[in-house]
């Protein structure tokens, strides 16, 4: 739709500015309706184990993704190797990205837990004005 409507004189002063976050705008409805109906294709969908997994892995794929979609010969190959190549970059980079999430994020949190002051012993007033006896003076 944004694609003819670039194309058209007529709208193209209003959409080339904006198209993009036109279509950000509409990524993010379809999304935050999928999240939130809880029914039909789309939520089903975003609810798959695989996908849910993904999901959880997003920040460590992130991380890891570079070094596998680097082009290769920013490494000094003549000719890029396999695991630089779709689609084994993609493989590669997610199973990178789940290591990393088991063997450095998971552990981390939980170390972080066992640091983090427990706000369970606090008394109800004071978990709700927003106030902390740490922070008082």
């Amino acid at each position: 739709c944004i694609w003819v409507l670039e194309r058209r004189s007529t709208f193209a002063l209003f959409v080339v500015p904006l198209g993009v976050t036109i279509q950000a705008t509409a990524a993010a409805y379809l999304i935050a309706s999928y999240a939130l109906v809880k029914s039909g294709a789309g939520y089903r969908l975003l609810n798959l184990r695989t996908v849910s997994y993904i999901g959880v892995l997003s920040y460590s794929w992130y991380m890891w993704q570079q070094p596998f979609f680097a082009p290769g010969n920013i490494y000094g190959y003549a000719e890029p190797p396999i695991i630089l190549t779709f689609p084994f970059n993609i493989l590669a980079s997610l199973a990178l990205a789940a290591i990393s999430y088991h063997a450095l994020e998971m552990p981390l949190v939980s170390l972080r837990k066992r640091f983090r002051p427990a706000v369970d012993g606090l008394p109800k007033n004071l978990l709700h004005s927003g106030s902390h006896p740490a922070v008082a003076s």
